[in-house]
């Protein structure tokens, strides 16, 4: 099952129906962004303490208030330039926030130097990814592509989290996929980029 398939079936039957009901209230957009760090901050807080199953669930409900955010801006016609800088911001700071409550989880169970270069390069190969979007659209080009993306993200740390009650070392697993996956989605993302910058010098 692809990818768009996935967020439509998400769409028609979890946050589509929300943000129907959602319309008769003054929730915004917006509120949904800053309700989805606030959740990143409160699952960050309970990794930090090694409460991994309770980090786990609530991690994934912040990627689900990134999903509904988006739905009600677009069914809503709520869509703005401020609200997507705010969405962006926030994604980043959220992503931020987990990866500190894993490094304050490795420094206190005294995990060695292993744990902490995949946490460092997850948390930075992220970024890149993020950024080569960022920059990408800046140019008009629209490159949502890639293997490990936000959503990707988000499903393995969650996943890996929750393990981690169970299986020691399942976050360290987490964090080397999300690495070696994010490599090469940059390249991929800046594969297209150049693609779509030859394609149109071709034509100017």
């Amino acid at each position: 099952m692809t990818r768009i398939k996935i967020k439509q079936l998400i769409s028609n039957y979890m946050s589509g129906p929300i943000v129907i009901l959602l319309r008769k209230t003054k929730i915004t957009p917006n509120h949904l962004t800053v309700a989805g760090l606030i959740v990143s901050a409160i699952a960050s807080t309970l990794i930090s303490q090694n409460l991994m199953f309770y980090g786990g669930l609530i991690l994934l409900l912040s990627g689900f208030f990134d999903l509904l955010d988006g739905e009600m801006a677009r069914r809503n016609k709520q869509t703005s330039k401020s609200g997507a800088v705010l969405d962006s911001i926030c994604d980043r700071i959220g992503e931020i926030l987990v990866f500190i409550g894993i490094l304050i989880y490795f420094h206190s169970s005294n995990f060695d130097i292993l744990h902490h270069f995949f946490l460092i390069t997850s948390l930075s190969l992220s970024g890149l990814v993020s950024y080569a979007r960022s920059k990408a659209e800046s140019l008009n080009i629209k490159c949502s592509v890639g293997i490990m993306t936000r959503g990707e993200r988000i499903v393995v740390l969650v996943l890996g989290i929750i393990i981690e009650t169970f299986f020691i070392d399942a976050i360290l697993y987490s964090l080397i996929i999300i690495s070696i996956l994010s490599i090469i989605t940059f390249i991929q993302r800046i594969s297209l980029i150049n693609s779509m910058l030859k394609t149109a010098n071709k034509y100017n």
